[in-house]
């Protein structure tokens, strides 16, 4: 009779792991999917944080090519920019993802997000989970502090853009499970000056040709700077 009751124990077991599998793959299915760089970032449907007031609503309001200058404290995230904004936070304005997907998709042509404070993306590398996710042209990303993301400012597709002067850490994972402070995947003719990576993997470079690094610095990453078919 034993060999029935072991029979029976393992489908029990195996029932039990697919449940698992099925809540976790619905519990990163609960995040907006923005990994692929061919897929069409859409308005996110709400905040991650509850407790904390949500930050697009500040971006729909305001107009393309204007200034936004938010009210000092803390947002929810997520954000996607999909309009030549500028926007000017101060070093005083920290939008927080809620430790799901990406914190803030700049989906445009000649924005600026300057001197914001990100933090909390989630942890997928599926979903390439980041605070700045870059997907236009002749953006400026500069000042800014990155941290408790997986992937610091991640740019796809995305051509002559500046990355300067941004602080970034990534989370605390295994070294191997960090992301990467900052990543080109096909992207040309990018200027990357003056940031200051701690604690993430490496700066990467994917595909990409004609991209200028100046005076950038890593501490306690794997390889720094890493070059792939670049």
């Amino acid at each position: 009779m034993r060999a029935p009751v072991q029979v029976a124990l393992f489908a029990v077991a195996c029932l039990a792991a697919v449940a698992t599998g099925s809540d976790r793959a619905l519990s990163e299915m609960q995040a907006p999917s923005w990994g692929s760089s061919f897929e069409r970032v859409q308005a996110p449907a709400g905040p991650n944080h509850p407790a904390l007031p949500w930050f697009q609503p500040l971006i729909d309001r305001a107009s393309a090519g204007s200034v936004l200058r938010p009210p000092p404290g803390g947002y929810s995230g997520p954000v996607v920019l999909s309009k030549p904004l500028t926007i000017e936070g101060g070093g005083a304005v920290v939008i927080d993802g809620g430790g799901k997907g990406t914190v803030l998709v700049v989906q445009a042509d000649g924005a600026v997000v300057r001197g914001l404070r990100l933090r909390g993306s989630g942890g997928s590398h599926n979903t390439d989970d980041a605070c700045i996710n870059v997907r236009g042209h002749r953006n400026r990303i500069e000042d800014n502090e990155l941290a408790d993301c997986l992937f610091g400012v991640d740019l796809k597709q995305a051509n002559e853009n500046v990355v300067k002067g941004n602080r970034i850490r990534s989370k605390a994972f295994d070294l191997g499970l960090r992301g990467d402070a900052l990543r080109l995947w096909y992207s040309m003719n990018n200027l990357i000056e003056g940031n200051e990576v701690v604690d993430s993997r490496d700066m990467v470079v994917w595909y990409s040709n004609g991209n200028r690094f100046l005076n950038n610095s890593g501490r306690r990453g794997r390889y720094s700077l890493h070059f792939m078919f670049s």
